[in-house]
């Protein structure tokens, strides 16, 4: 861009060529973000295979999700049965009172996509989904 000015040295407008690069930043945004997925499960790719002992892997899984999403905690929920209701399988990172637990987990009992829902409460911000075998919900998994 350049600037023009009148005869008296008044800016008048300016005159260059601008393209739109917002296709660009998108494409960008989107690397990033797939990049990130991908060193989030590489992560627990690692953590697993270092792990031998099988009950301990939904505690590797939980350690390693919440490490790789920069996260203060990670809850795992498993499904109890065909009603929906969710038990927890593991805590990990930031504990929370039983009230907030409660909540959490009726919240994400709730979901019925398997893409991530972002919500608030009082002081946090949560990211939560389903997990699905075979197009079965089994669980869930919040951070």
């Amino acid at each position: 861009m350049r600037p023009l000015y009148d005869e008296a040295g008044h800016g008048t407008g300016a005159r260059g060529i601008m393209r739109d690069i917002t296709a660009e930043r998108e494409r960008d945004a989107a690397l990033a973000r797939a990049q990130a997925r991908e060193r989030v499960l590489n992560r627990i790719v690692r953590a697993f295979r270092g792990e031998v002992e099988v009950e301990r892997m939904p505690l590797v899984a939980a350690e390693a999700v919440t490490l790789g999403m920069a996260a203060d905690g990670c809850r795992i929920y498993r499904a109890t049965g065909h009603n929906g209701d969710l038990i927890t399988e593991v805590r990990h990172g930031v504990m929370l009172d039983e009230e907030t637990e409660e909540s959490l987990r009726r919240q994400v009992a709730g979901l019925a996509e398997p893409d991530p829902v972002a919500w608030r409460d009082d002081a946090r911000r949560l990211l939560g989904a389903p997990t699905v075998v075979r197009g079965q919900s089994n669980g869930a998994i919040v951070l």
